[in-house]
């Protein structure tokens, strides 16, 4: 995140940004970038699914529409503080895969 409000951002800082995130992943060995992983709150823990086995998960009853959802599409401040997890009813996830109010 970064206030532009005095000056703006650039390709070099971005670049700096991005080698800081990189270098958390090898540390942590996460992949931060990899937009295909969903994150959910599962038993009181956050659990990482790849989109494509989000139907299985859902079918299978391990993921339901009130599961707390980490919801990476938010773009300012205001939405992370406010819209980062939410039920996935209340996400785009619910109506991609049919959730809203109707368990598959």
């Amino acid at each position: 995140m970064a206030d532009e409000t005095s000056i703006g951002v650039g390709g070099c800082s971005t670049d700096s940004s991005v080698r800081v995130i990189r270098e958390i992943e090898k540390l942590m060995n996460v992949q931060l970038f990899e937009r295909q992983n969903l994150a959910f709150f599962v038993k009181e823990k956050i659990q990482l699914l790849p989109l494509s086995q989000f139907t299985y998960a859902v079918e299978n009853k391990f993921i339901d529409e009130d599961t707390l959802y980490f919801n990476n599409t938010v773009l300012t401040k205001k939405e992370l503080l406010q819209n980062w997890i939410i039920p996935v009813k209340e996400s785009w996830l619910a109506k991609r895969f049919n959730l809203q109010g109707q368990p598959k």
